[in-house]
């Protein structure tokens, strides 16, 4: 009977141990992503998960537009919640902002990347994230004139925002695991500083 009454402890000591070392391994360290850049936690292993934690994507979610004569710029902004990035050596979570486009001239669509897979994990049109500095901060490509732009917001109100964008310094959109792109055609399609309007 004591055996027995020993067996059942050291059975239920092991237990123990081995649960808690899994629940340790599983555990994710979660961080604000406006205080990044003040961690050293790694991105390779899937315990890093950056979380918007104040609600600062808020303010920018929804469909935002422009126009200005016979030209109109429509973006639409989404948040993915704990978007898992596992590419390469990638492995961490993710709260951003993901969206698409379109942009038109005398009514007559030119782009349009609302077919985009949205759960692409870094070949999207309009990807969004807060920098360390809490300025959301990103990209979005002009597919017709092939070029990417790194991009800003800002708030101007509750329903308006100030969109800049700058031409990357080699600004070619190039997809993984295709053919490099054509020569960058000249000028951009849709301008690089306007003000949109909540939809």
């Amino acid at each position: 009977m004591k055996t027995i009454f020993i067996k059942i402890k050291i059975f239920l000591i092991t237990t123990c141990l081995i649960s808690t070392i899994w629940s340790c391994k599983a555990q994710t360290n979660v961080i604000n992503i406006t205080e990044w850049c003040n961690n050293q936690t790694s991105e390779t292993n899937g315990s890093l998960y950056l979380k918007d934690i104040n609600n600062l994507y808020a303010p920018y979610l929804g469909t935002w537009k422009w126009t200005e004569g016979n030209r109109e710029f429509t973006l639409t902004l989404l948040k993915q919640t704990k978007y898992h990035y596992n590419q390469g050596i990638d492995n961490y979570y993710e709260d951003r902002i993901v969206g698409y486009y379109t942009y038109k001239e005398n009514g007559v669509e030119l782009i349009n990347t609302s077919n985009d897979d949205l759960a692409d994990d870094y070949s999207l049109n309009v990807k969004f994230t807060f920098d360390c500095y809490s300025d959301l901060t990103g990209i979005i490509d002009d597919v017709f004139k092939n070029k990417r732009y790194l991009s800003w917001f800002e708030i101007i109100s509750p329903t308006q925002i100030r969109f800049k964008g700058k031409e990357e310094e080699d600004g070619r959109i190039q997809k993984e695991g295709m053919p490099p792109p054509p020569v960058v055609y000249v000028g951009n399609s849709f301008p690089l500083d306007m003000v949109l309007t909540k939809q």
